[in-house]
C-alpha cells in the first residue's frame, strides 16, 4: 500500500514538473493536456496546486529572509556594544621618566588612568540598529507625509484654480453636468470633454466660473432663500419681506 502510495506521488510530482514547463512557456491548458496526456481538468487542478506552491515558498523566502536580515542587524548591534563599553573604559598610558643618578642616567616607568566618557558615534550605531529592526518588523505605524513646494521648504495649499481643475476632471469623468465647471466643449489630458450630455453649451449653462464659487445669478436675484437661515428668521418665509412676495 505505502509501496502504491508513493509511486503515485512520484507520478503526480513528475507529471506537475512537466506542467509548470509548459505553463511558464505561456502553452494553454488544452495544448497542456495533449502534450502531459491527461484531461484538461486535471491540467487545471495542477495549475492550482503548482500555483499555491509557488506562493507559499514565495512567503517562506521572505520569512527567511526578514530572519537572515534581522540576525544580521542584532549581530552588529552586539558589535556596537562592545565597542560602546571598550569606549568608556579608562585608558592607561604608560610614562617614563629619565632619573639622573651617581651610577648614570636610568629610566623610571609608571602608567597614568585617564577616564573616559565613551564615543557616542557607538551608541548612534546602535540607535541606527533599533531602527532598522523597526523598518524591517514594521513595527513603525504608517506616516503621513504632507504635500510641500517644489523647493521642499513650505507645505503645499491647493487654491482655488487648483481645486477648480481637479474638481472638472472628476465631473467629467463621473458623467455629471459640469455647470459652471469650465468652458463648453473642454478636454481633460484623456480626451473627455467637459460638455457633457444634456448641456447646450450654446444655451450660456457652461459658463466658465468657480466650482465652489457662488453662481453669477444668485448675486443678481435677491428673492432666492438662504439654505439655512440666519436665527430668528422664519422658516417659513416670514422674514423681512416675506409678505411682499407671497401670493
Amino acid at each position: 500500500m505505502d509501496d502504491r502510495m508513493s509511486s503515485y506521488r512520484l507520478q503526480v510530482q513528475q507529471r506537475r514538473t512537466a506542467v509548470a514547463r509548459l505553463y511558464l512557456q505561456q502553452r494553454t491548458q488544452a495544448e497542456i493536456s495533449q502534450t502531459v496526456g491527461v484531461s484538461q481538468g486535471t491540467v487545471s487542478r495542477d495549475l492550482r496546486a503548482i500555483q499555491a506552491e509557488w506562493q507559499r515558498q514565495r512567503l517562506d523566502d521572505f520569512a527567511q529572509a526578514k530572519f537572515r536580515e534581522l540576525a544580521r542587524v542584532d549581530q552588529l548591534e552586539r558589535e556596537y556594544w562592545q565597542a560602546w563599553e571598550r569606549s568608556c573604559q579608562d585608558r592607561r598610558q604608560t610614562l617614563q621618566e629619565k632619573t639622573t643618578a651617581p651610577t648614570g642616567d636610568r629610566l623610571k616607568a609608571g602608567t597614568r588612568s585617564e577616564g573616559r566618557d565613551g564615543n557616542p558615534e557607538f551608541l548612534r550605531g546602535i540607535e541606527r540598529c533599533v531602527e532598522l529592526r523597526c523598518k524591517i518588523t514594521g513595527a513603525f505605524a504608517a506616516l503621513k507625509i504632507a504635500p510641500t513646494t517644489p523647493d521642499g521648504q513650505e507645505e503645499w495649499h491647493a487654491n482655488d484654480i487648483d481645486t477648480n481643475a481637479v474638481l472638472r476632471v472628476a465631473f467629467a469623468r463621473l458623467g455629471l453636468p459640469v455647470g459652471l465647471a469650465g468652458d463648453a466643449g473642454t478636454a481633460d489630458e484623456l480626451g473627455q470633454a467637459l460638455a457633457v450630455s444634456g448641456v447646450d453649451p450654446a444655451a450660456g449653462r457652461n459658463d466658465s466660473g468657480s466650482l465652489a464659487g457662488p453662481r453669477p445669478e444668485d448675486s443678481e436675484n435677491p428673492d432666492l432663500a438662504p439654505l439655512f437661515p440666519a436665527s430668528g428668521q422664519d422658516l417659513g418665509g416670514g422674514g423681512p419681506g416675506a409678505s411682499d412676495r407671497a401670493p
